[in-house]
């Protein structure tokens, strides 16, 4: 089982023993703000949103270590983590295509409410972000948060 550990600021995974291996927990010199939401691409790459939401002071905690949120891939294999963007204030949910082309992740800033898409590349590269569907400035209570992609994309 993955686990995306939020307050724990890690991925990790639940073996059959149930012993926990930690997956990733870094990005460079820092660590990992607090790992949200994830989506599986078919060649194994784990692409995850990392907001500050596990952290108490958010932003402003003074055990954030990177100074934005970030949308990354992981390779398990070797646990190497890269940042594919960083521009999101709250990157949140995350979905693929079925044809695993485009990759759509939630933006939950309650000042800037939208999903936006991006193509993923052959190399698994983010390209062309664009606004999906924008819900700032709605009414109805509640943020972009998760997301469900089905069948027809």
């Amino acid at each position: 089982m993955l686990l995306l550990e939020h307050g724990n600021r890690v991925i990790s995974r639940l073996e059959a023993d149930g012993s926990r291996t930690i997956l990733a927990e870094r990005y460079g010199d820092g660590r990992l703000n607090s790992p949200n939401d994830s989506v599986w691409h078919s060649n194994g790459w784990l692409y995850f949103t990392d907001p500050p939401y596990g952290l108490a002071g958010g932003d402003q905690d003074p055990q954030k270590e990177l100074n934005f949120s970030g949308i990354y891939r992981l390779y398990p294999a070797t646990g190497e983590v890269q940042l594919l963007a960083s521009h999101q204030s709250r990157p949140n949910g995350i979905g693929l295509s079925p044809d695993e082309q485009t990759l759509y992740v939630a933006n939950s800033d309650g000042n800037r409410m939208a999903w936006y898409q991006y193509v993923v590349a052959y190399d698994g590269q983010l390209s062309n972000r664009r606004i999906f569907f924008d819900a700032t400035g709605h009414e109805e209570s509640g943020a972009a948060d998760g997301l469900k992609v089905d069948v027809d994309g």
